[in-house]
């Protein structure tokens, strides 16, 4: 029986990488030790997985997160794009693990510099994975008061803490409240999730938000928040693209 696969198996890709790869000629292995028979996985097999995920429509992946490049981001201003590549630079040659704002009015296109650090990220094999402000702010609220429902939700709670980078998308400023027992019930989550991503050396966590909105600690968390917006730009925790219109 023949089994068709589609682009969200990994033996998709593997086979079509394996069948085009120079390196390894279609072995999938590299020697790396031939006095000892040693062989790693070629980087075409290793990249079997992120493209699969990326072609999952389950991951929420918005089809712009494919679509978008530095190349054919036309509507992106050429000073968006110097700050997208002066990201990049930073990412390859010092440290990918930063904290990044991605910064601009409604329609600016934050999603569409966010889908192109993303294939940057993806493409060197991190773990990446995209959500909405919107379902954290979810979970959050549940933390406390519905732990069965909490318990359904833990794979997201799993990948909140443990992707290598996570991208969130439309951080707005609804944690924000005069009230202390809100930010207490509500955002606890928030402050355990990102405080031990902040603190961790190999995690990342990306944000897109409207230039408008002005961040509280009961947002992100207060330990997260601290570590961005108290935290010296020279300790290299944070790093900032603000779209700007072109013109």
């Amino acid at each position: 029986m023949t089994i068709n696969k589609n682009k969200t198996d990994p033996e998709f890709w593997r086979e079509k990488l394996q069948a085009n790869c120079k390196t390894c000629g279609g072995t999938g292995v590299v020697a790396i030790d031939e006095s000892a028979g040693a062989v790693e996985l070629c980087k075409c097999s290793r990249m079997a997985r992120p493209l699969a995920k990326m072609n999952d429509p389950v991951h929420g992946l918005h089809p712009k997160y494919h679509k978008w490049s530095l190349s054919n981001a036309i509507d992106l201003s050429l000073k968006t794009k110097e700050q997208i590549k002066e990201y990049f630079k930073v990412a390859e040659m010092h440290n990918p693990y930063r904290n990044l704002i991605i910064l601009g009015s409604q329609g600016s296109g934050k999603s569409s510099v966010a889908s192109i650090v993303y294939k940057f990220l993806m493409v060197r094999e991190y773990g990446v994975s995209v959500v909405r402000f919107s379902e954290i702010a979810s979970l959050s609220r549940i933390y406390i008061s519905n732990s069965s429902e909490f318990n359904n939700r833990l794979e997201l709670y799993s990948l909140l803490k443990e992707e290598d980078f996570l991208i969130i998308e439309d951080v707005d400023s609804r944690g924000h409240s005069s009230d202390p027992n809100f930010e207490r019930l509500g955002y606890g989550l928030m402050d355990e999730v990102f405080s031990y991503r902040a603190n961790h050396p190999r995690k990342a966590t990306i944000i897109t938000m409207d230039s408008n909105i002005v961040l509280t600690p009961s947002t992100l968390g207060r330990s997260f928040y601290n570590s961005i917006y108290l935290s010296d730009v020279e300790d290299n925790k944070i790093f900032e693209i603000e779209i700007k219109e072109k013109g």
